[in-house]
């Protein structure tokens, strides 16, 4: 049997706004809007954490980063619910819409509240599985009616790995010899448990959008991956060969085999042994199948190599896969002068590029894709780097009340998604055959 994937592909995408026109133009003269689905959404993304500020506004309490504990000031159902925050998101999903913009909506972006946290370990026990599924039903109830598109988790291998293996990110938690400045922690297994539950939270909230009656018929739901693409540090090497198969199961397969298998890659079982928790056979049926589309938040590729040597005496997750990665991209433009960040030609490239190659996958590889979501709307707080990565549309100017001013890649993409109210009909001749073609394939 063949499983199709619905993929929303995004770059960094956490949640999204999307906007639709009729006929686009494209710089490129082989490829414009009529090349992808007439339904095909174009959108950009925002997160609540590092885009609202406000931390003690509007009922908010402290969590690891921010945004669950807006609708939970407790951090719990039976804590109450913050009818304030309820409504400042029923007011932006408003407004979106009456503006043109549909909603897109990830439940949660790596900050759960501080007092779970504290009071059970967040998503290290299994306790967090009950109250993710409590607080996605709120945003259900709430917010259901006027939003069809969902996710429940936004990149779970950078919020385990990064949170709780290397110790870079919240919650900051690691062995101490691979951190210093991690207190607490074990990059052996907590990287795994926490994965675990994740899953199985994820799977609880998407058994409550399947049977909430606030939920449109079209509502979909799904989770957003972000996997590297990998290549053989050495071409000839047969072990590094073997360490590209390691790395796609450690990025793609640790979640998403589960959603369609109902268990973890058998390299990763082999590799971590019992420190990779196993799923019971009801807790597998449950994952199984709980999407309805897969978001891929894309960066880059990277070559990896097979790592000769390792310390079985400090065992983390980042060495049980037996990889050695080899190259790694500088992001941190903070210190270039605003002049030249707004002249960001080599972002327009990338697009261009990734859109290029999204289309022949579409088109030649027959691949279901439904959309492409660009991070980001504005320059924001990029977690442990703070404000000197800039990946916005639009730059803002923390030192002059927070002035926004168009980068070059905002002013393309804005010439990309212009509508066209008189379309030629060769042009929509031209449409009409390359996706007669693509339905075939597919």
């Amino acid at each position: 049997m063949t499983l199709k994937l619905a993929l929303v592909v995004t770059l960094f995408v956490a949640s999204c706004a999307v906007s639709k026109g009729r006929s686009l133009t494209f710089s490129t003269k082989s490829l414009d809007r009529y090349s992808f689905p007439p339904d095909f959404s174009f959108g950009v993304a925002s997160s609540a954490y590092q885009y609202e500020g406000a931390i003690e506004e509007g009922g908010r309490t402290y969590s690891i980063w921010d945004n669950f504990t807006h609708a939970y000031p407790g951090g719990k159902l039976s804590d109450g619910v913050n009818s304030e925050g309820i409504q400042f998101y029923k007011n932006l999903i408003d407004e979106l819409i009456k503006n043109g913009i549909k909603p897109f909506v990830t439940i949660y972006h790596w900050d759960i509240p501080q007092v779970l946290d504290d009071e059970y370990g967040g998503f290290l026990s299994p306790r967090i599985i009950d109250d993710f599924r409590n607080y996605a039903k709120v945003c259900f109830e709430n917010f259901g009616e006027k939003v069809d598109m969902w996710t429940t988790f936004n990149e779970p291998y950078v919020y385990s790995v990064a949170g709780y293996d290397s110790g870079n990110k919240a919650m900051g938690r690691c062995s101490k010899w691979v951190n210093k400045l991690c207190v607490a922690g074990d990059s052996s297994t907590e990287p795994y448990l926490v994965s675990h539950h994740l899953l199985l939270a994820h799977a609880a909230a998407v058994e409550e959008f399947r049977t909430c009656d606030k939920i449109s018929q079209d509502a979909q739901i799904g989770i957003v991956l972000s996997p590297f693409w990998f290549e053989p540090y050495d071409i000839a090497s047969h072990a590094d060969k073997e360490a590209v198969e390691r790395a796609l199961a450690s990025y793609i397969g640790w979640h998403l085999d589960p959603l369609v298998f109902g268990d973890y890659p058998e390299t990763m079982k082999k590799n971590a042994g019992n420190r990779l928790p196993s799923f019971t056979k009801e807790q597998s049926e449950m994952v199984k199948n709980s999407f309805d589309f897969i978001g891929i938040n894309y960066y880059t590729a990277r070559f990896v190599a097979h790592q000769l040597h390792s310390d079985p005496s400090r065992l983390r997750f980042m060495t049980d896969q037996h990889l050695e990665y080899k190259r790694f991209d500088d992001y941190d433009v903070g210190t270039i002068p605003r002049e030249q960040i707004l002249k960001d030609t080599k972002r327009i490239e990338y697009h261009e590029k990734h859109l290029q190659e999204l289309h022949k996958a579409i088109t030649e590889d027959g691949c279901d894709v439904r959309g492409y979501l660009v991070w980001s709307l504005l320059d924001n707080l990029e977690w442990e780097h703070g404000y000197k990565v800039r990946f916005g549309l639009y730059y803002i100017d923390y030192s002059d009340d927070l002035k926004r001013y168009a980068k070059d890649s905002s002013k393309w993409f804005k010439h990309f998604l212009e509508r066209s109210e008189h379309p030629t009909l060769l042009d929509m001749f031209k449409s009409m055959k390359k996706w007669w073609h693509a339905l075939h394939m597919i």
